[in-house]
């Protein structure tokens, strides 16, 4: 079997639960699927026809912290190799699977184990033609509606690196790696223990009336359609009402009600609270003149209808601002806005 031989090639690298699925078609409830960007694909050497030693950057993907892949091409198409994380180096991942060429690139498709445990598979797609040697960095991208471009982005990514230590253990990888379905009143109750897990008041739940927990399951499930910025303007009316619902159902809080749907539609649903609004506002502060429309309060408002509100634009920002620049996620930009607001609370 011919070993390629590739420079600096970029391309994609999906994560997937389980199963077989169609990667141009992988955005189904069927499958959890994250995806990031390889900036840099490189075979470092060979040895004759027998084997090559490859190394990739898979940057950040949408939910999990990216590393550098080393490992082995064999002339059978089997591939091995090992990731390393620069800030967790506790972490024993092996990746092992098989490659072959195709004629649009090559493929690589496997399973990954973190420390002797089957966690997830992957498939990478690396672009054999017409390779690009710049990184994503490089030059600017599309610009959202309301005006921000790539520049923003990275300039609030590299501010919230500054204050994001990576001192304590994250638990999130681990919560979000549950699975979570909104099928039954359980798997809400379970949500919503996790989500005040990172919280420092306790759970209330209120149910309306005489109903139960479980009359709030189709309530939640539906916002496994609100996938695009589009699904959000068409359903505004319906969505402020699931979550004036679901705010007064969980401690009547947006905050609480958004980290439990957040665990279910982790990639679509993002998180607010008072760090994320401080570091909003921090970062912010110098654009409103230009940019009146990014505008948010520094407080949450004290009716739950208005905490909707103020949460119902943000969640429109992000998607947008998640659409129109390439290689941006929902989640890292809610979790940048975060660090910084960590930082900057008196």
């Amino acid at each position: 079997m011919y070993i390629p031989k590739i420079v600096k090639a970029s391309g994609r690298c999906y994560y997937f639960d389980e199963g077989e699925i169609d990667i141009h078609n992988f955005d189904t409830d069927e499958h959890y699927v994250d995806q990031c960007e390889i900036s840099d694909f490189s075979v470092t050497s060979t040895d004759g026809s027998q084997t090559a030693r490859v190394k990739c950057d898979t940057g950040d993907s949408k939910e999990y912290a990216g590393g550098i892949v080393s490992g082995f091409f064999y002339d059978n198409g089997k591939f091995s190799g090992k990731v390393s994380y620069p800030q967790d180096k506790d972490i024993n991942e092996q990746w092992t699977g098989n490659w072959v060429v195709k004629n649009d690139g090559l493929h690589i498709k496997g399973e990954i184990y973190v420390n002797s445990e089957s966690v997830m598979g992957f498939y990478m797609v690396i672009l054999t033609s017409n390779l690009k040697t710049t990184t994503p960095e490089s030059k600017p991208k599309n610009k959202t509606s309301l005006g921000l471009d790539y520049t923003f982005h990275r300039k609030l990514i590299k501010l919230s690196e500054t204050f994001n230590t990576g001192t304590k253990n994250s638990y999130y990888p681990k919560a979000i790696s549950l699975k979570l379905k909104p099928s039954t009143d359980t798997n809400l109750y379970i949500a919503m223990c996790i989500a005040y897990s990172w919280m420092p008041t306790m759970l209330d739940i209120y149910t309306d009336g005489n109903q139960s927990l479980k009359a709030y399951v189709p309530v939640v499930s539906r916002f496994s359609k609100l996938k695009t910025l589009k699904d959000l303007e068409i359903n505004e009316v319906k969505i402020k009402s699931d979550l004036v619902k679901l705010a007064k159902l969980v401690n009547n809080s947006i905050v609480g009600a958004s980290k439990m749907l957040h665990l279910f539609f982790p990639h679509t649903v993002p998180i607010i609270d008072s760090r994320v609004l401080i570091g909003w506002n921090h970062f912010f502060v110098t654009h409103y003149i230009n940019y009146p429309q990014l505008k948010l309060p520094d407080s949450f408002p004290g009716r739950i209808e208005n905490q909707v509100e103020l949460y119902f634009r943000y969640w429109k920002i992000l998607m947008d601002w998640n659409e129109s620049i390439k290689g941006t996620s929902i989640r890292e930009i809610e979790e940048a806005f975060y660090w910084i607001g960590k930082n900057n609370i008196k």
